[in-house]
């Protein structure tokens, strides 16, 4: 096995742990930093190594982060334009998709 090989074996096995690894707060500046991370480890990989298909990781990062930054901005949004109501229910939202999420890792 070439070097080359034996590399991008080890940055797909990097990107597997990363999909299953539970953050203790997944919606942490921190954590968004490191599926953004993530999502350009792959592009790098998918560029590198034509032939290597890491869509299914992908789509598990870039979903999460399209959705955190979405609800965050509707709740900013709505705290910009005085709406407590409105501030309130997306909060609600965003907390209830995050314990989705985390309910969903613990029984992974």
């Amino acid at each position: 096995i070439s070097n080359s090989a034996a590399d991008t074996m080890k940055a797909v096995i990097e990107i597997k742990k990363a999909a299953m690894h539970r953050p203790i707060n997944p919606d942490s500046e921190s954590h968004l930093v490191f599926k953004q991370n993530v999502l350009n480890t792959i592009d790098l990989l998918e560029k590198a190594q034509p032939g290597l298909e890491l869509g299914d990781y992908r789509k598990v990062f870039a979903d999460r982060i399209r959705i955190v930054v979405s609800q965050h901005s509707d709740v900013i949004t709505a705290l910009r334009q005085r709406d407590g109501d409105h501030a309130a229910e997306a909060a609600e939202a965003h907390l209830q998709t995050s314990l989705r999420y985390r309910l969903k890792g613990m029984s992974a």
